[in-house]
């Protein structure tokens, strides 16, 4: 059964774009990845559906021409083309009504932007399969317990209203009241305008300041053991993680901050991505497939196994003080007797900070997660191709 602790956090996923020098790449997947070909030259477009996210880079030599080899009347380079990724791996050419571009053109824009062309389906195939590794090495990105806790000074970086500078009365102002006097009037309300937002930002200023030394409070009593702020400083550490999926941790801070109880509401099986993408040597499409079953549940196995090592590693990275992780997670599944959906733990493990200070944090790349928890004390029943059967956790805390 879930949930037996108070302390609820989330943890939402990520969006990673990284910009470098062939342009952009994102582990958003392939949905609204499209390239624009036209005047101005050639644009790698990506798009987050349903979240108002999108990137646009140039991905061609702006200084470079190639050599136009395209048939005489053929206009590629005289509109914007398109050319959308489909989740099959087909490559649609779209002219600037959207509409599918005719083979001799098709075969004008290859021959003229080839090489763009290439970057971009590289760029896609990346994106494709970083999704799913986000997902298998998860437990890469996990701190060192040697790791000593830090909590670097934020600063307050809004800038300050700048004070107005006072119009002069000019020539007609000095001849003219009327005129004298809409000046003093206009230098009146843009003074009144400064001291209002300079109120405003002295006020966010000293807002920020007394959250910064609230935030730094916390930390101190966290590292000192205090259970109340420890548990505050885990929650926006946790909560700051860049994350794969969507997942909810429970947790529970005991016998003076020395033992943390987690238990961690995994993601199902059927929302982690399947998809693997390679680029052929010809043609204009990548060659995406869907993995196999048994290594679809190998993926699972490897991902919710690297959760709870992630989680467990932060936990000692964040307090020196503590000795003792216990982390379970549990999934919603079906029960045949009667149909109803129920909380059912997958895995438990135990963990001691001497023990899990034998991992090698240095080479965590020649660490697999679904063997590193054998090391401590494992409850978990999984078959060879990742099949889990529930099992009973270890006992948490009563409730206060």
């Amino acid at each position: 059964m879930g949930l037996r602790f108070q302390k609820r956090i989330r943890i939402l996923p990520g969006v990673r774009v990284n910009v470098g020098l062939r342009g952009v790449s994102t582990s958003l997947g392939v949905r609204g990845a499209s390239l624009t070909l036209g005047k101005r030259g050639v644009y790698g477009n990506v798009g987050a559906p349903g979240t108002g996210l999108s990137y646009r880079s140039r991905i061609d030599e702006p200084t470079a021409r190639r050599p136009s080899s395209r048939p005489a009347g053929a206009a590629a380079g005289d509109a914007q083309i398109r050319l959308v990724l489909r989740d099959n791996g087909a490559v649609d050419v779209l002219d600037e009504n959207d509409a599918p571009l005719p083979p001799r053109l098709v075969r004008a824009v290859r021959e003229q932007h080839g090489d763009a062309i290439d970057v971009w389906r590289e760029q896609q195939c990346e994106a494709i399969n970083a999704e799913l590794t986000a997902i298998t090495d998860l437990h890469l990105l996990c701190p060192s317990p040697a790791q000593m806790p830090a909590c670097p000074a934020a600063r307050f970086t809004a800038v300050a209203p700048r004070e107005p500078d006072a119009k002069g009365p000019g020539f007609f102002g000095r001849l003219f009241p009327p005129i004298r006097r809409r000046i003093k009037a206009e230098n009146e309300a843009a003074r009144a305008d400064w001291e209002r937002e300079k109120q405003q930002w002295c006020r966010r200023k000293a807002e920020f300041e007394r959250e910064e030394q609230e935030r730094q409070r916390l930390f101190r009593q966290a590292q000192l053991g205090h259970p109340a702020a420890m548990s505050d400083v885990f929650q926006h550490r946790i909560q700051a993680l860049d994350w794969p999926r969507e997942t909810l941790i429970d947790y529970r801070i005991e016998n003076g901050g020395r033992v943390m109880f987690v238990d961690v509401d995994l993601p199902e099986i059927e929302n982690l991505p399947r998809k693997q993408a390679a680029v052929p040597s010809r043609g204009l499409r990548l060659s995406i497939r869907t993995v196999s079953d048994t290594r679809h549940r190998r993926h699972y196995a490897r991902h919710i196994h690297g959760v709870l090592f992630r989680i467990i590693g932060e936990s000692f990275a964040s307090f020196p003080r503590m000795q003792r992780v216990v982390a379970s997670g549990f999934s919603q599944r079906v029960r045949g007797a009667t149909g109803a959906v129920a909380d059912e733990y997958l895995i438990s493990v135990s963990v001691d900070r001497v023990d899990w200070n034998r991992i090698d944090f240095s080479a965590l790349e020649r660490v697999d997660p679904v063997e590193a928890l054998t090391r401590f004390g494992l409850r978990r029943r999984m078959t060879k191709t990742g099949i889990f059967t529930p099992i009973e956790p270890f006992a948490a805390p009563p409730q206060a």
